[in-house]
C-alpha cells in the first residue's frame, strides 16, 4: 500500500503520542471521504468503552473497540470492531449507507493502521443481522466454519460487490447497533 495516499497518511499516525493518553490504543481505523476517523481501543472488558471515549473520559458517545477477545494484531479470521451509530454520522453513524450500492463504490475500503503498518480491508458485505449470527462467534476457526461465515456473509449482503474472500484472508467486521436489535 506504500502508493495509497491513505496508506501514507495513515502511515503518519503517532499511536505512541496516543498511548500516552490511553494505554489501550491499539491503532488508527478510517474509511476515506467520511467521518470514520478514530484511534482503535481495547480493554479486558467490552461493556467499558460503550460509555468511555478513547481518551477513558465518560461519554455516551463511546469509542470504537475491539472485541476483547479478538487479537489486537488483526491475525483472527474475523476481527470484530464495534462502535456506537451515532444520529449525526459520527462514530459508526454512516455504516448503514452501505445498504446503497453507490454509497460502497464511493467508500469500498476501510484502513486500519497499527504498529506493523498500514492494512487495507476491501468491503465485500454489508448487511444487519442478529447478535446470535454466525458474524458473532468467537470459535471459527476453532470450529472450522470460515467457510460458513463467508457464505453467510454473501448470503445476506444487501450489495454485491464481486468480491468473494476464502478462507486464508482476514476479515473485519464492523458492528454497530441498528437501533432495531441487531447488528
Amino acid at each position: 500500500l506504500e502508493t495509497d495516499p491513505y496508506a501514507l497518511v495513515l502511515a503518519e499516525v503517532n499511536l505512541e503520542a496516543l498511548r500516552e493518553t490511553n494505554g489501550d490504543v491499539t491503532g488508527w481505523i478510517a474509511i476515506p471521504k467520511t467521518d470514520v476517523s478514530y484511534p482503535v481501543v481495547q480493554t479486558e472488558n467490552n461493556t467499558y468503552y460503550l460509555n468511555h471515549t478513547w481518551q477513558k473520559t465518560g461519554s455516551s458517545v463511546g469509542a470504537i473497540f475491539l472485541e476483547q477477545y479478538s487479537n489486537p494484531k488483526l491475525s483472527d479470521f474475523n476481527t470484530l470492531i464495534y462502535g456506537h451509530k451515532m444520529r449525526n454520522g459520527s462514530m459508526f453513524g454512516s455504516l448503514s449507507s452501505y445498504e446503497d450500492m453507490n454509497y460502497w463504490k464511493e467508500h469500498p475500503s476501510v484502513y486500519i493502521a497499527d504498529d506493523r503498518g498500514v492494512y487495507r480491508y476491501d468491503i465485500f458485505a454489508a448487511y444487519e443481522v442478529g447478535v446470535k449470527e454466525i458474524v458473532y462467534r468467537l470459535d471459527l476457526e476453532e470450529q472450522g466454519l470460515e467457510q460458513e461465515f463467508i457464505r453467510f456473509s454473501l448470503e445476506h449482503s444487501d450489495i454485491d460487490t464481486g468480491i468473494v474472500p476464502d478462507e486464508s484472508d482476514r476479515i473485519v467486521t464492523l458492528s454497530t447497533c441498528s437501533g432495531r436489535g441487531h447488528s
